[in-house]
């Protein structure tokens, strides 16, 4: 909301509520100080293309990279991801992989919807959809974001599961969590993080299709 900015504050450290307060007060004015932004935005979308022209094989392949914005046919929005580290809520108990996110199937495409993420009245059940990519009316700047994506994996750094150090492997099973030493893989597959659910369990969840 333009018109409910908050305060900037005084001081700012890393991590913080007050460091987000800043970034929103700023990018905010900007925009407000820009008016018709955000329809000039929305009209670049589709000058790359409106979609691939493919099976959707590339928009399979991009959802496993990271989050992806589709727009459909029937007016739908959606921020969309089967990239399992990407997922909120993946070291929760009751987190799981719905049927069908791992298989490319352009007549029944699955996968998490970030929009639904933090929406506490619904089961995990409900945070996944399944559409098909004749009804994806749209993914905007899906070229560059495809672009960027390769670009950044040249330059990728991983982060230990436990301690958040520089991760020098990866679980073999499932391949998402990623590990600084063999002293932390263990630490996490017999008791996990801070309460979280151990490895152990949630390597077999992340496996599922």
């Amino acid at each position: 909301n333009l018109q409910a900015l908050p305060n900037r504050p005084s001081s700012i450290s890393p991590g913080s509520k007050d460091e987000a307060n800043n970034v929103v007060n700023r990018v905010g004015k900007a925009w407000k100080a820009t008016p018709g932004i955000e329809d000039w935005f929305r009209s670049q979308e589709r000058l790359q293309g409106s979609k691939p022209n493919d099976d959707g094989t590339t928009l399979f392949e991009m959802l496993q990279e990271g989050p992806v914005v589709v727009n459909t046919h029937d007016g739908g929005r959606m921020d969309l991801t089967t990239n399992v580290s990407k997922i909120p809520g993946r070291g929760l108990p009751e987190f799981f992989l719905a049927p069908g996110m791992k298989n490319h199937d352009p007549n029944n495409i699955v996968a998490f919807d970030n929009g639904r993420a933090f929406d506490h009245g619904s089961s995990w059940q409900d945070r996944y959809v399944r559409f098909s990519y004749d009804n994806v009316e749209s993914i905007p700047f899906w070229r560059l974001l495809k672009k960027f994506r390769t670009d950044l994996e040249d330059k990728k750094d991983h982060y230990c599961n436990m301690c958040f150090e520089s991760a020098r492997h990866s679980c073999s099973a499932c391949k998402v969590a990623w590990y600084c030493s063999e002293n932390c893989q263990k630490e996490d597959w017999k008791k996990g993080r801070n309460g979280r659910m151990k490895h152990k369990i949630m390597c077999k969840k992340f496996q599922k299709t």
